[in-house]
């Protein structure tokens, strides 16, 4: 059996995390899907997501936490913020690591990351198989491990 657990209010003075869905990948893995919301203006500025279990796809190809800031909120820290704000769910969650991939090539991505302290792990080429490349058509990705 799968154990679900509830986020709670997730915000700091400039963000809010608001729960849109929870899913189960593959009928195990337990995704928590938040929409970012600025407090300034109450809009939509992103997207985060928590896929809480270690899969083979999850450590190596999708990593366990995505995110994603509209274009008129990106210089704002707000992918940092939402990821902090999720990383204290993960270790309520039981996690003790969460895995970040990124496009090798997107450098805001990867200052957030190693931001949050995630070290560098390894760039490794996408399998033509992995729902990553057949979803995202990402043929490499450059992997991160953070400690929590």
């Amino acid at each position: 059996m799968v154990q679900l657990f509830n986020p709670g209010v997730l915000e700091d003075e400039d963000i809010k995390l608001q729960l849109k869905q929870i899913y189960l990948i593959e009928k195990s893995i337990p995704c928590y899907y938040f929409d970012i919301i600025c407090k300034k203006d109450n809009k939509k500025a992103g997207d985060i997501c928590l896929r809480a279990k270690f899969t083979y796809e999850e450590e190596f190809y999708w990593g366990n936490m995505g995110f994603q800031v509209e274009k008129q909120y990106q210089g704002k820290r707000f992918a940092f913020k939402a990821s902090k704000l999720l990383i204290n769910f993960a270790q309520r969650c039981g996690m003790r690591q969460i895995y970040f991939t990124t496009d090798p090539t997107n450098i805001p991505s990867i200052k957030t990351i190693t931001n949050l302290g995630a070290y560098y792990l390894e760039t490794i080429d996408v399998p033509k198989d992995s729902t990553l490349y057949k979803e995202e058509k990402r043929e490499f990705c450059s992997r991160f491990c953070l400690y929590i």
